[in-house]
């Protein structure tokens, strides 16, 4: 059976907290995490593969998305990165696919979910 796991990264609680359950709902498994520190180092630890996408805030204390990203591209070369913001940028590192602009609800995660995670892993 394929894992269909989905790494969260989110400073804000109960944004967290809503968009794993959101994310279950949809049929995924999550690993979620507070900031990009953390997220980083469990990345490193893991395969590759082990993730269908990465959905990360960028403004987080520690390691932000934008930081967190660039080392997505290192440690998981083919993993989906969307990142979520409330402040948009000019750019991103290149291999973000996508930047949700906050606020945005349920149908804005299941679209990602459907375009991003349901992929067969590489």
């Amino acid at each position: 059976m394929v894992n269909k796991l989905v790494m969260l990264v989110e400073d804000d609680d109960t944004i967290r907290l809503m968009a794993r359950r959101i994310i279950e709902r949809e049929g995924y498994a999550v690993e979620d995490y507070a900031h990009g520190l953390i997220a980083h180092a469990e990345l490193a630890k893991a395969s590759p593969n082990r993730y269908r996408m990465i959905l990360s805030d960028i403004d987080m204390p520690k390691m932000d998305g934008i930081a967190f990203a660039e080392e997505c591209t290192r440690l998981a070369k083919d993993t989906p990165v969307v990142l979520m913001t409330g402040r948009p940028r000019e750019s991103y590192p290149a291999n973000v696919r996508e930047v949700l602009l906050k606020p945005f609800g349920m149908t804005e995660y299941k679209r990602i979910l459907e375009k991003y995670a349901s992929r067969k892993p590489q």
